[in-house]
């Protein structure tokens, strides 16, 4: 679906608008009607075909760029297209997402796969309400900002995550490595994220591209700055968690070892009662306590000796 999302003159403006629409708004590259800002989620073919046009490639190529999230920057005439990495959350875990932009002199198209990514527009149309004098470079500047700002919270969150994950590892073992190793698929998400999106803001820097000015190029350096900011945090985030984990193993070690202490601890004190047993259960013809009225209460009271001395030796070990 195609919605415009702001105009210069109007601010924000929702609604749906058609390819043909589109190609009205946006082909005009002096743009005297102002600049637009449109929005289209998982579009249908002929909106495919319309967003494609204006940047220039085929329908195909940019189906391609959406489905398979390959970042860079294309510039060709009037035209630039970026390919944003994103993410978005999903019920379980963190997923890889895109967003393509592509400017023109007259306005500025978002195209995204998926429909999570709402906040990534609520936040760009909040902006822009505030300068409804800005043109398609500050609108492209002010999308990737935005970009960069949505993986700081998600970053952000995943810290949230570490924390009580930290708390929670010497406690249940069990739930503790579940939790760990979810934290850990997410986190390497971000982290493929935040690596290619450094080299694309820096290349979106370097790549001259029309509708961006001196100023626009300040702030996609503030947002390059905040990447690899960014990409800092994730890599202390993924020192922590590996920290975590020794800590959850050694833990889980030591929880073992106390298992095996007191199991052979256990087993040492019966082993000692089944073999005076066994001793006494022998059929040897010539074996004087047999024969002797006191047999049988000094075989049963040297079992019970030996098996209180062994446990409170071991209880005064820690063993049991």
């Amino acid at each position: 679906m195609l919605s415009v999302r702001w105009h210069s003159g109007d601010g924000p403006v929702p609604g749906t608008v058609g390819p043909d629409e589109v190609r009205r708004l946006l082909e005009d590259a002096d743009a005297p009607s102002g600049t637009w800002w449109l929005d289209a989620v998982q579009p249908e073919p002929d909106e495919l075909a319309a967003v494609a046009a204006l940047g220039g490639m085929a329908p195909g190529t940019l189906a391609a760029l959406l489905a398979s999230g390959r970042p860079g920057v294309r510039v060709g005439g009037p035209a630039s297209t970026i390919v944003l990495p994103a993410t978005r959350g999903g019920e379980r875990a963190l997923h890889a997402d895109v967003v393509v932009v592509i400017a023109v002199p007259a306005g500025v198209v978002t195209c995204r796969r998926a429909v999570g990514a709402e906040a990534l527009v609520t936040a760009v149309g909040s902006r822009l309400s505030a300068t409804r004098s800005a043109r398609a470079g500050e609108v492209l500047a002010i999308v990737v900002d935005e970009v960069v700002d949505g993986l700081w919270d998600v970053s952000d969150e995943l810290d949230d995550r570490l924390a009580e994950s930290e708390r929670a590892s010497l406690d249940d073992a069990s739930a503790a490595h579940q939790g760990l190793q979810s934290l850990r698929r997410d986190i390497l998400v971000l982290h493929r994220t935040v690596g290619p999106l450094r080299r694309v803001v820096a290349d979106l820097i370097d790549a001259r591209v029309p509708v961006l000015d001196a100023k626009h190029v300040a702030a996609l350096r503030r947002s390059h700055d905040t990447v690899v900011e960014l990409r800092g945090q994730i890599d202390t985030q993924l020192l922590l968690l590996n920290g975590l984990s020794q800590t959850q193993v050694l833990a889980a070690s030591h929880r073992a070892n106390e298992v095996m202490q007191a199991t052979s601890s256990w087993g040492a004190i019966l082993v000692v009662a089944t073999l005076i047993t066994g001793v006494y259960g022998m059929n040897f013809h010539v074996m004087p306590e047999l024969r002797w009225e006191l047999g049988y209460p000094f075989a049963l009271a040297l079992i019970v000796v030996t098996t209180v001395t062994l446990y409170r030796l071991f209880k005064a070990r820690g063993w049991l």
